[in-house]
């Protein structure tokens, strides 16, 4: 299939913003106006200090076996709070660092979205164009209506191709990665539309592998090392990527996952991750990753816009009714989540078996939080919810 190139200017890009489901009306910071610069005297709460309330949470949270791994909180660059608990494999006795290196679950899909960004920036991917464009093997309705826009703001209409009857027999038996990665894009060619590309939001797992295959079909190389190259590289991200599972097993340095108390390694994880998620890193290389995105070194200032500014309101999550000032949004894979009458946080959240992550950039005050866990599947949500009240004084 020959591969066309395209010259779509930053006005007829950005004007895709509105092209599946429109910005929500009344939202407190529209598209292409920048959040309130930070006050240069603000101080640090003292809640975030070392000692303070998330220490203490952590350390409160770890004791109930609640909590293992490590949480990093910076602000413009300078460590506030880095703390690790717990043990990265029981078995060993080998303890969490600040070096561990952790599954990110679904952070992943934030890399995917740079590396697919990238192509568009170089005018080899168009954002309106549909599926069938750059992939062979859909089916009829999904090559000729779904967009790669439709797949970054998970308005697509596809679904979870984990959930399509079969994966997890067929999954466990996947031994390479080139076995792996054929295997799931098989099941992805299989999922069908559950809407109309551009009905509603759903998000999508199925959605974000058909753009990584986009990445490997138009780049002529394997999603696996473009995204090495375009986006871990350019970020200084020199600890992380995509593992196999002997590496997992066998590497010290990667923290093992442990669900109810059971590692879960051998029963609930799959030969390597996928463009949907299950990449590897520890909390200094995502920080890199945010202060990258948001100082134009992963893409040009225009496409990092394009990246990170609303898309629509998440519909599958309503207002705070105890804060009736939040309000989430999705864009091209971050999730914004409007947390203080015009303060953002800009990130991504990872789940699995023995996995729990989350990354977010304020970037009002140039804060950035990590925390990565494998203590189970939601171990970090306390952590992050307190963290975003003290970074956001609500």
């Amino acid at each position: 299939m020959t591969r066309p190139t395209f010259a779509t200017s930053r006005r007829s890009m950005l004007g895709l913003l509105g092209a599946a489901v429109p910005f929500a009306a009344g939202a407190a910071l529209a598209v292409g106006e920048e959040p309130a610069a930070a006050d240069e005297g603000s101080h640090v709460p003292p809640g975030l200090r070392p000692g303070g309330e998330v220490d203490r949470l952590i350390r409160r949270l770890h004791s109930e076996g609640a909590f293992s791994g490590t949480v990093r909180v910076t602000r413009k660059g300078r460590t506030v709070l880095e703390r690790s608990v717990g043990m990265a494999d029981r078995a060993t006795g080998t303890a969490n660092t600040r070096g561990t290196r952790f599954c990110v679950g679904s952070v992943t899909k934030m890399f995917t979205a740079v590396a697919l960004l990238r192509l568009v920036q170089e005018h080899r991917v168009d954002l309106s164009a549909p599926i069938g464009t750059y992939l062979d093997g859909f089916a009829a309705d999904v090559a000729r209506t779904v967009t790669p826009h439709h797949l970054l703001t998970h308005t697509s209409g596809l679904g979870d191709y984990m959930r399509v009857p079969g994966f997890f027999d067929e999954a466990p038996g996947w031994a390479t990665v080139a076995d792996a990665w054929e295997g799931g894009l098989s099941f992805v060619r299989r999922d069908p539309l559950a809407f109309p590309a551009g009905g509603r939001h759903v998000y999508s797992n199925s959605g974000f592998y058909v753009l990584g295959a986009i990445v490997a079909a138009v780049s002529g190389r394997s999603y696996y090392d473009y995204v090495a190259e375009h986006v871990f590289a350019r970020a200084g991200m020199r600890r992380s990527g995509f593992f196999t599972k002997d590496v997992w097993r066998s590497d010290t340095t990667i923290a093992r996952p442990y669900q109810d108390g059971a590692d879960v390694l051998e029963s609930a994880h799959f030969h390597i991750g996928s463009p949907a998620g299950s990449s590897f890193a520890d909390a200094a290389d995502l920080e890199r990753f945010m202060n990258a995105l948001y100082t134009d070194r992963l893409l040009n200032a225009p496409h990092t816009h394009l990246a990170t500014s609303p898309k629509g309101r998440r519909p599958d999550l309503p207002p705070d009714p105890s804060k009736p000032r939040l309000d989430t949004f999705y864009s091209y894979a971050p999730a914004l989540r409007l947390v203080a009458d015009r303060d953002w946080a800009v990130g991504h959240g990872g789940g699995a078996p023995g996995v729990s992550a989350n990354v977010e950039r304020y970037p009002r005050g140039e804060w950035v939080a990590v925390t990565l866990s494998n203590a189970g599947d939601r171990a970090t949500g306390p952590v992050d919810r307190l963290i975003s009240d003290l970074i956001t004084g609500s």
